[in-house]
């Protein structure tokens, strides 16, 4: 099979994350004390993590497919809102960071699971989208949570995810 270029949407998709990376660096420097600068870093990995992943996700569908770039489209909403919620992200209002994150995070692991469906890898990615869901419990846990446990719920669904990478 010949290998397929990059569509708009996924470019579409990746600007979207840019924007995500100017809220955070205005966010961090907004607030450079150490408690500050810890919660841009997890929130940054968070950011980075479900762009990984969806990107990953892209690599071995047909993005000429309409429902794949419909789902991608969607993934982009969602994570347009979560960019936007970055401020938002350790305040009473983390919920519009989080849920849109879980958002995007659960497009890309449902499209894992259809492009996996007839592959030998089915079982590894079935381990990783159980696995993953752990952090993604997480991260929408801790967003109901005060602004101190929301970053340990938040750092233990990184643990959680990187765990899930590994198995």
């Amino acid at each position: 099979s010949r290998p397929q270029g990059v569509a708009f949407v996924e470019l579409f998709f990746d600007l979207v994350f840019v924007f995500a990376i100017t809220q955070l660096t205005a966010q961090t420097a907004h607030d450079l004390s150490v408690d500050g600068v810890l919660k841009s870093v997890i929130v940054g990995w968070l950011i980075w993590w479900a762009w990984t992943q969806f990107t990953w996700t892209l690599n071995p569908a047909d993005t000429s497919h309409a429902g794949v770039r419909v789902l991608t489209l969607g993934a982009t909403a969602a994570a347009f809102v979560m960019a936007a919620s970055i401020p938002r992200a350790f305040t009473g209002e983390a919920i519009w960071f989080a849920l849109p994150y879980v958002v995007v995070r659960g497009l890309g692991l449902g499209l894992q699971l259809v492009v996996a469906a007839g592959s030998p890898n089915r079982g590894a990615v079935l381990r990783w989208v159980a696995g993953s869901a752990v952090g993604l419990v997480l991260v929408l846990g801790g967003a109901l949570l005060d602004p101190g446990l929301q970053s340990v719920a938040w750092l233990a669904a990184i643990i959680a995810d990187l765990l899930a990478a590994t198995v």
